[in-house]
């Protein structure tokens, strides 16, 4: 059971959208050989996921934002809300992924989400050269945020 799990989300084929994921992949790389540290990149949040979750002490997810100057690394905690539509279920937020995790399997794990701002949404492969250059400081924020909470 890790105490931190990195869950990355991305569409490989939307550009920027894809950042999240990509960025899971290098961390996957940086925290390969650490048994505390567990990463999953995935196209978007599911309630599979929930079980990972819950077995978790922290959460960082890790995705792309459109509001903001292009690049730039926002971080925010995930209170507790419990605001899960039960309905609708086939993509969650971070927020009511956490949430679900707390209602299936009664364990709620501190919950971040790692931002950054994409500038490209179309159809494509490539990430603009903002979030090319965004993707270290990315990085270097969830390494802080690990190093912080398996201190």
């Amino acid at each position: 059971m890790p105490q931190l799990l990195i869950i990355g989300v991305g569409n490989a084929l939307r550009m920027d959208d894809d950042l999240g994921r990509r960025a899971a992949l290098r961390l996957a790389d940086r925290f390969a050989n650490d048994d505390e540290v567990e990463v999953i990149d995935c196209h978007q949040l599911t309630p599979e996921l929930a079980q990972a979750v819950a077995e978790a002490e922290e959460v960082i997810f890790l995705d792309a934002a459109v509001d903001g100057t292009p690049g730039e690394v926002n971080v925010r905690d995930l209170p507790p809300t419990d605001q899960t539509n039960p309905y609708d279920t086939h993509l969650l937020s971070p927020q009511e992924l956490v949430d679900l995790s707390g209602r299936l399997y009664g364990k709620r794990p501190l919950a971040r989400l790692v931002t950054l701002t994409g500038k490209h949404f179309g159809f494509g492969e490539e990430l603009s050269s903002e979030v090319v250059r965004g993707l270290d400081r990315m990085e270097d924020e969830v390494v802080s945020l690990a190093e912080e909470g398996l201190g």
